[in-house]
């Protein structure tokens, strides 16, 4: 049996598997058989803009929380009890 592959790389992505069905938490077997599926219907060789995009947002690294400001940093009228950074 011929298995299709038909999705470009980026596709891995925009496909979401259920944890849950009917309200209630699905094998985790199904969950893993399910991104198998998808996974092997990926062809790394299909042409398609999305793909570099991709590759292009991987070579980006993450960046440094140590530096994190606060939202309310920004806001002009900041909530009740939170000071103005010095």
């Amino acid at each position: 049996m011929n298995k299709k592959k038909d999705y470009p790389k980026f596709m891995k992505w925009t496909h979401e598997v259920p944890l849950t069905k009917n309200g209630k938490e699905r094998p985790r077997e199904d969950i893993e058989q399910e991104k198998e599926k998808i996974a092997k219907r990926i062809d790394n060789t299909i042409i398609c803009p999305m793909n570099w995009l991709e590759e292009c947002l991987d070579r980006i690294q993450g960046v440094s929380r140590n530096d994190f400001v606060e939202t309310y940093e920004y806001l002009v009228d900041r909530p009740p009890g939170k000071p103005k950074a010095t």
